[in-house]
C-alpha cells in the first residue's frame, strides 16, 4: 500500500483527529481497522497504538512547554485514560517525568 492509495488517511488527517480513541477514530475513517493500520505502518514506521501515543506525547510536550496547565489537565487534554498511563508513557518516550521535562524546558527559555 502505498502512501497515495488512501488520501483522505492522510498523516495531516491523522494529525488532527489523534486524541481520539482508536475505537472512535477507524469509524471517522469509513476504513476497517485492517486497512488503516497498515497504512499507518508504512506511512510511519510505527504500529498504529505506537502513533498514536507518539503524537499523545507530542502534544503534552507542547502544553507542557507553553502552557501553565496542571499535569493532570495535560494528561487528559493529551487523551491518555490516566495519570499512571500517562506517566508510563511519557517517561517511556521522553526519559524523563512531565515535571522534569516542563522544569528542564523552561531553563532553557531563561538561558536563550
Amino acid at each position: 500500500m502505498g502512501p497515495n492509495r488512501y488520501p483522505s488517511i492522510g498523516l495531516n488527517h491523522l494529525t488532527i483527529n489523534f486524541i481520539l480513541q482508536s475505537s472512535d477514530f477507524i469509524p471517522l475513517q469509513f476504513l476497517s481497522v485492517s486497512h488503516i493500520y497498515p497504512e499507518i505502518l508504512e506511512s510511519t514506521g510505527r504500529k498504529f497504538k505506537s502513533h498514536i501515543i507518539t503524537l499523545r506525547i507530542q502534544h503534552a510536550k507542547r502544553l507542557l512547554a507553553v502552557t501553565s496547565m496542571s499535569v493532570t489537565d495535560i494528561c487528559y487534554d493529551s487523551g491518555f485514560q490516566s495519570m499512571a498511563t500517562f506517566y508510563r508513557d511519557f517517561k517511556l518516550y521522553v526519559q524523563m517525568s512531565p515535571e522534569d521535562y516542563r522544569r528542564l524546558v523552561r531553563t532553557q527559555e531563561l538561558l536563550d
